[in-house]
């Protein structure tokens, strides 16, 4: 329900289609226990990923897009565009943003995040690494997060042998410095941004499942990173082509200020 709010609000160009990417149907056979323990900890199943990879990478195909502007409700979402938009720009880099602090643990955080970096960069530790056909070079895949300080040993351990360049939300401040250094540093000219906007977890909304992390203070509503958002969104697109742009794990009580920042972007308009 939530991405085809946000489809509704997303300001649309004149060459704009919206397409609603749907799953294949699975066996009711499948090990359902299994399945929802793994969501239960934030982590989907091998399955999942690839479900929600085939789905999407079918419409790619077929559409052929030049620009992906995506709303979804769990990172896997992202994985499809990536490979695609990296299949057609091969200097292509990742800005993935966690800009809300999630009520989960450090442990279930970073270890749904390890396996999504592990599967962009075909990391060989990652059990999903081959799910993607052109594979992202880490050092052109920068992870800023909220929680950057939080990394548990052993999925630091992951994150220092894949190489993925781990910042803190400050990544939004010195006017942007980091990021375009970066940008100049790598020869990246399009770039694709990922947009994690989730507090409770997208397990608790799908499943159902009651767990104990609830208990713990969900944070409030922190407006300074969507402005800082705001204008580093605004300066990249002045140095690189934004060429996809993804939303997940929306949050509603941000309706005023994401409306704001989607309505600067040209990506929208295009």
């Amino acid at each position: 329900m939530v991405p085809r709010l946000l489809a509704m609000i997303a300001p649309q160009g004149a060459n704009s289609e919206t397409v609603e990417v749907r799953e294949d149907d699975r066996s009711v056979e499948k090990n359902y226990n299994e399945t929802m323990a793994a969501r239960a900890t934030s982590l989907l199943p091998e399955e999942d990923f690839s479900a929600i990879y085939d789905a999407a990478a079918r419409v790619l195909e077929e559409k052929q897009p030049t620009r992906i502007v995506s709303f979804a409700t769990d990172g896997a979402a992202a994985l499809a565009p990536i490979d695609y938009l990296h299949g057609k720009y091969e200097d292509l880099g990742v800005l993935w943003l966690d800009v809300h602090r999630e009520s989960v643990t450090p442990a279930r955080f970073w270890a749904k995040r390890t396996l999504i970096f592990g599967s962009v960069t075909r990391s060989p530790e990652c059990k999903i690494s081959g799910l993607v056909k052109n594979p992202l070079d880490p050092s052109r895949f920068i992870f800023a997060s909220t929680r950057a300080i939080e990394i548990p040993p052993s999925q630091k351990i992951q994150i220092e042998n894949e190489s993925v360049h781990i910042a803190g939300p400050e990544i939004l401040e010195n006017d942007c410095n980091d990021v375009l250094d970066w940008l100049k540093r790598e020869g990246i000219t399009h770039l694709a941004v990922h947009l994690d906007m989730d507090s409770l977890g997208s397990a608790d909304i799908r499943s159902g499942i009651y767990r104990e992390e609830v208990t713990l203070k969900t944070p409030t509503a922190d407006f300074s990173h969507l402005r800082n958002l705001k204008d580093l969104l605004q300066r990249l697109e002045g140095k690189v082509d934004l060429v996809g742009f993804g939303v997940m794990e929306y949050q509603l009580l941000d309706a005023p200020e994401f409306k704001e920042l989607i309505s600067s972007l040209s990506i929208f308009k295009r």
